[in-house]
């Protein structure tokens, strides 16, 4: 009795092994490709969470970045992320800066005009979303990557952020050639099948900021609904003068604030945090006021762990994907969600509202290092 106990022991362990070994090997063998990530400025540690985010599926692009570590491919989102990356290039003073910042601006132009020269708009949808608990390699074999092409008049948008990017990188005729094409659109782009907050759109208060943007020309000052952060409405205000607007805005913040950052309760409302430090930074640049200046210092320390969580939302350890569960990177400097309406929980099941990086909000963030640390 007692050997055949032994053996069925001991069988159960070599099978556990045998698993393990196997597991191990397929583990190594589908993480991540990590790509090299810039390094030659301060800022290099900032713009990792680009690189690792680069598609490694067999899409009809390659390379274009995935949706903030889910396997999702949204044009709209990564061209977002990419007007605001060239603004800081463009309000970058050393040029290590503005190298590392191209390097990761120069791995997404290439993919956006594929995508638009080929009519796709999204690689993906929200059923893609569970997937990236395992290897991308393995996902591409086992999930249902389903192709979405622009509808008809759909994408001005996207063109119109194109225009303003390549403006913003001293390419006037990429950027008139952008403006025109959008000229010839009428929709905005919405994703499909997503998200878990619903579809991703500009709303109508955000297309008219883009739209004055993009033709350099005035909006109403009275245009507040969704001036929050450094958003595309809170730019067009300043980039028409509107001082007394910008001021309202950083006044406001001011007066509400507590360490506790309770009007930003909401996904995401750490990049909004660090928006405002951006709007500052330019607000003092443009009118050469210095009120709100020590305003922005209280708002960072907040991030770097000055807050009633005592978490620094820049260094945060267990940030949810893409890296952690293949050991594939490691970040550091990368802006997570930080709390919402249930404050900051760690433990709860949907942390990723907590703990996530959204690339549109860090690219954002990036904007705002440049900007505040003066880089």
């Amino acid at each position: 009795m007692k050997k055949t106990i032994l053996k069925t022991t001991q069988k159960i362990i070599l099978l556990i092994v045998v698993f393990s070994a196997v597991f191990f090997s397929w583990k190594i063998s589908n993480r991540f490709e990590v790509p090299e990530a810039p390094s030659t400025s301060s800022l290099g540690s900032s713009l990792e969470i680009f690189t690792y985010n680069q598609s490694q599926h067999n899409d009809p692009v390659k390379n274009c970045w995935y949706d903030s570590g889910d396997y999702v491919v949204f044009l709209q989102r990564n061209v977002e992320s990419l007007y605001y990356l060239s603004l800081a290039h463009q309000q970058a003073q050393k040029e290590a800066v503005r190298s590392d910042l191209w390097q990761v601006i120069d791995q997404q132009l290439p993919c956006a005009e594929e995508m638009l020269a080929k009519n796709l708009k999204q690689f993906r949808d929200q059923r893609s979303h569970g997937q990236n608990y395992f290897p991308p390699r393995f996902s591409d074999v086992t999930s249902d990557d389903e192709i979405y092409t622009f509808r008809e008049n759909e994408g001005k948008d996207i063109h119109l952020l194109l225009s303003l990017t390549y403006r913003n990188l001293g390419d006037d005729e990429k950027a008139d050639e952008h403006l025109e094409k959008a000229e010839s659109l009428a929709d905005v782009t919405i994703t499909e099948r997503c998200c878990e907050e619903g579809p991703l759109q500009h709303s109508y208060n955000e297309y008219i900021a883009l739209q004055a943007l993009a033709h350099d020309e005035e909006v109403d000052d009275d245009l507040f609904d969704g001036l929050w952060g450094v958003n595309f409405i809170a730019l067009a205000h300043l980039n028409d003068g509107h001082q007394s607007v910008i001021r309202a805005l950083l006044k406001d913040v001011k007066e509400n604030w507590s360490p506790s950052a309770e009007q930003f309760d909401y996904i995401g409302g750490n990049y909004d945090i660090a928006g405002i430090t951006a709007m500052e930074s330019l607000y003092r640049k443009q009118f050469e006021d210095e009120q709100f200046h020590e305003f922005s210092d209280e708002l960072w320390v907040y991030l770097e762990g000055e807050n009633e969580y005592r978490v620094d939302f820049l260094n945060y350890e267990d940030v949810y994907h893409p890296c952690y569960f293949f050991n594939a990177c490691e970040l550091n400097d990368t802006l997570i969600n930080g709390r919402d309406k249930t404050g900051f929980d760690p433990d709860r099941r949907d942390v990723w509202r907590n703990t996530e990086v959204q690339l549109v909000g860090h690219a954002q963030f990036i904007l705002a290092r440049v900007l505040y640390e003066e880089l």
